[in-house]
């Protein structure tokens, strides 16, 4: 007999449009749960592996759905840390790209070179990783990255693609891209804000009794 039990995930959010994670505008996945607890990290409520926050990933993979008719360039998943959930993570990524989702970006505190080791499926599934663990005190001048050791790991081998990332990349605008956004009566602030900046708008958030990303 077959295992009908449904998948599930637990996830802080799903979003669109996202203009602040990656080039175009995305569909954007937030996972909740991460175990490296980095000091300084601007998404300290997506840590806790919060039971309350599990969903189907057919809800997940509905919402997503929805955002590719409407219009989604590509997607992005962050978090928590997406690679902590890894069965979940296949499992939309998958969906995703049955959806047509032809450019994937993922954030990830663990180095590509783990990653491809440990699930070497991501070269079907993922086109760019964010790789590395943020370090306080180590600031980038990037606006994709939140610390200075962390990179962008193409993976995809479309030129076109590549050559999309790394114009994406190479981009050195006057201001980092913030979206604030309110949604199930919580405040996310979506994107990568400079390390100084991050520890305002945690602050005032947390003054607010709101949470971030």
């Amino acid at each position: 007999m077959g295992n009908n039990t449904e998948a599930t995930v637990l996830i802080d959010l799903v979003h669109f449009p996202v203009t602040a994670l990656g080039p175009g505008v995305r569909s954007g996945i937030w996972f909740q749960g991460c175990r490296a607890r980095c000091k300084g990290c601007i998404a300290t409520h997506a840590q806790p592996f919060d039971q309350s926050k599990r969903i189907p990933v057919s809800e997940v993979l509905r919402l997503t759905g929805i955002h590719a008719a409407l219009g989604a360039e590509g997607l992005t998943v962050s978090g928590g840390e997406p690679f902590d959930q890894p069965a979940a993570l296949r499992e939309i990524l998958n969906g995703a790209r049955r959806q047509a989702f032809t450019d994937i970006l993922i954030y990830s505190r663990y180095r590509i070179e783990d990653l491809i080791r440990k699930f070497p499926w991501i070269r079907e599934f993922a086109d760019a990783v964010v790789d590395g663990e943020f370090q306080a005190g180590n600031a980038s001048l990037s606006h994709w990255k939140g610390s200075g050791n962390q990179r962008m790991c193409l993976v995809t081998r479309d030129r076109d693609l590549r050559r999309k990332y790394r114009e994406y990349c190479a981009k050195v605008p006057v201001r980092r891209s913030l979206q604030v956004i309110r949604k199930n009566d919580r405040v996310y602030v979506l994107g990568i804000p400079d390390q100084k900046d991050a520890e305002r708008i945690h602050s005032e958030l947390l003054q607010n009794l709101s949470m971030l990303r």
